[in-house]
C-alpha cells in the first residue's frame, strides 16, 4: 500500500491535533508512559500503581483494532520507565493480573525514549474474530517520588476488525517514532524498515520478538521512508519534528 505525499501531509496535519494533545498540558494527566494507539482508560495518579489497568474507569469505548499487523503506539513524557512490556486479555471486562497473557516473549523494550515509539504486534490467534473484543495491558517499571521502584498500569479496550476495514482509518496511519534522540520514522503499513543515522527499528507482524532503535546521541538525522522520494521524506520529516516542538512534548 503506496501513500502519496499529499496523503501523508493530511496524516501529519491530522498528527498536529494528537501531538498537541500529547504535548506539555497533556504530560500532567499522564504516567511515564502511556497509549496513543489504541487509546487507554482515564489516568490517575493515585491509582496508576494498582493492578491490572491502573485507572479508576471502567471500559467506556473500544478501539478498533486488526486481526493481522496490528500495532500498539506508545508515548514517554521522561526515561524514568523501564521493563516494559505488553499483555492482552479476551475476556469481556478483566479485573485480575492473571486473567492477562504474555503478547510478546519477553519485555516489548528494557527502555523507551522520550517521545512516540510503535510496535507491531503478533497477529490474533485463528479463534479470535471479527466484532471480539479484548483488552491490552501496558505494565512498566518506574521510580516514584519516594524513591521505590514500583509496577505501573494501563489498559486499552479494543474490538477487532478485519485488516482490510482497518487499513483505511484513520487509525491505519498513526505508527511512527518520532523521539529526542531525533529519530523519525513512517512506517507504510507494517513491512518497511527505516533508518535513522545508525540507529534501526524492526517491525514485524510475523514475530512476537520485538525490536525498536535503541538511543543515539547524534544530533542530525537522516531519513529513509519507504514509498517517498528524498524530498518529500524530508519534508514530512520536518513536519513532523515541529509539531513535537509546537507541542513542547521534548
Amino acid at each position: 500500500m503506496k501513500f502519496s505525499f499529499l496523503k501523508l501531509s493530511l496524516f501529519a496535519t491530522s498528527g498536529l491535533a494528537v501531538a498537541l494533545e500529547h504535548g506539555s498540558e497533556y504530560a500532567n494527566s499522564m504516567g511515564e508512559i502511556a497509549m496513543l494507539y489504541p487509546s487507554d482508560r482515564e489516568w490517575s495518579e493515585e491509582a496508576e500503581t494498582t493492578a491490572p489497568c491502573g485507572s479508576y474507569s471502567d471500559i467506556q469505548n473500544r478501539t478498533d483494532f486488526p486481526l493481522d499487523n496490528g500495532f500498539v503506539a506508545l508515548v514517554a513524557k521522561s526515561q524514568k520507565a523501564w521493563s516494559v512490556s505488553l499483555k492482552i486479555s479476551y475476556k469481556k471486562d478483566p479485573t485480575e493480573n492473571s486473567d492477562f497473557d504474555e503478547w510478546a516473549n519477553g519485555n516489548v523494550t528494557n527502555e523507551i525514549s522520550i517521545g512516540h515509539t510503535c510496535f507491531y504486534m503478533p497477529d490474533q490467534p485463528s479463534s479470535v474474530n471479527s466484532g471480539d473484543v479484548a483488552t491490552i495491558q501496558l505494565e512498566y517499571m518506574a521510580l516514584e517520588d519516594n524513591n521505590d521502584n514500583e509496577t505501573h498500569y494501563a489498559c486499552a479496550d479494543i474490538k477487532f476488525v478485519e485488516d482490510s476495514v482497518f487499513k483505511v482509518t484513520e487509525e491505519a496511519l498513526s505508527c511512527f517514532n518520532a523521539t529526542d534522540n531525533d529519530y523519525y520514522s513512517y512506517s507504510d503499513y507494517g513491512d518497511s524498515t527505516v533508518q535513522a543515522d545508525e540507529t534501526s527499528t524492526t517491525a514485524s507482524s510475523s514475530t512476537s520478538k520485538l525490536s525498536t532503535a535503541p538511543s543515539s546521541s547524534s544530533s542530525s538525522a537522516g531519513a529513509v521512508v519507504n514509498g517517498l522520494s528524498d524530498n518529500s521524506s524530508s519534508l514530512l520529516v520536518s513536519f513532523i519534528a515541529g509539531i513535537f516542538a509546537l507541542a513542547g512534548i521534548f
